[in-house]
Parts: C-alpha cells; structure tokens; sequence
C-alpha cells in the first residue's frame, strides 16, 4: 500500500514539475516577446513620424483621398490633423470677389477646401497655402493662385476650413483628378484627388 501511495504521489509530483517547467517554457517566451516589444516602442517605430518617414522611403507610398485624415505628430504625441474635403471646378465653390474680379479665370480653376485642427499645440495653428503643392495626373505642377479664402488660426481642440485655388491648363470641365503634396520643410503625405463638376 505504501509503495502504491507513494507511486502515486511520484507520479503527482512528476506531472506536476512538467507542467511547470512548461509553464516557466511559456512565461520566458511571453517576457522576451514582451521585452522585444518594449525595445521596439523605446526605438520609436511605433510613432506616427517615423511611419510617415518609412512610408516615403518605400516603394509603395502611402497615399489619401477625400476625407482621409493625415495626423500630424511631434514624435511624442498627435499635435495637430487635416484632411482635403473638397476638390471642385464648380463656379459655385469660388468666392463671389474672385468671379467678378477680371485678374482670374475661375473657369480653368480649381477649388481645394481644406479642414484643419489643431489637436495639441499651444499657440494658435492654421495651414499656410505654401504647404501645398498640386499636380495634374500627368505629373506636371500647377500654378497656385495668391488667395487663401478663410485664414483663421485655431486654439487646441479647434477645428478651421481654409480654401486654395489653383490655375488649370484645361477648362475646368475637363479637369477631373489631381494630386496634392501636404509638405513642411519634407513631404508628410500625398493626396489623390476626384475633382467634382
């Protein structure tokens, strides 16, 4: 009886010390995977900056369209979004004083709107026309026009609209896509754009 009740806890003892060795098998797993992971968010790949930097050395850029949001970061936390909502050749979007002025063709023009927030930044935040650069989809660059229509800076939690034009080679009609560079000091994002009649 003795040795059957000791064979038995052996046995116990024996199972028992297998499933914590696996145990402990799975707990160094789970830590180094974790340390792995650590290591990973202490270098910054995790951040918005260097997934933008990645995206624009790859082959395969990464592009936005109509209502996408490009989030923009100071490396520790989001500061700042804005996302194109409109791209038109309808006379209709222009303001009234550049229709009626004879300086433009509002015809072979385009209206972009942009909508911008400022999500952390201490002091007021606007978009400056000269963050921008469009191109038809042949590649060739468009002539911007000097007018921005709507230029308020906004406080943190404050969302603005702003408007730019630009020049057309065609008539507006005949305009259907282009592309926008979002670009501060290096080109944060790209857009591709239908362009709406």
């Amino acid at each position: 009886m003795k040795k059957k009740l000791f064979g038995m806890f052996g046995a116990f003892c024996l199972v028992f010390m297998l499933a914590s060795c696996s145990k402990n098998d799975a707990s160094e797993e789970t830590i180094s995977s974790l340390k792995a992971e650590n290591e990973k968010l202490k270098s910054g790949e995790s951040t918005q900056e260097s997934e933008v930097q990645e995206s624009e050395s790859s082959e395969d850029l990464y592009f936005n369209y109509l209502n996408e949001e490009v989030r923009l970061s100071n490396g520790e936390k989001e500061t700042a979004m804005i996302k194109i909502t409109q791209a038109s050749t309808n006379q209709s979007v222009f303001p009234e004083h550049m229709i009626n002025l004879d300086n433009y063709d509002t015809n072979k023009m385009v209206a972009v709107t942009i909508e911008y927030t400022n999500v952390a930044i201490p002091s007021p935040f606007l978009v400056l026309a000269s963050y921008f650069q469009a191109f038809g989809k042949d590649g060739k660059a468009l002539v911007q026009v000097d007018q921005q229509n709507g230029q308020d800076a906004v406080t943190e939690g404050r969302t603005g609209v702003t408007q730019l034009f630009w020049e057309l080679p065609v008539n507006g009609n005949d305009f259907n896509q282009m592309e926008i560079d979002f670009v501060i000091d290096k080109k944060i994002a790209t857009f591709i754009l239908d362009v709406s009649h």
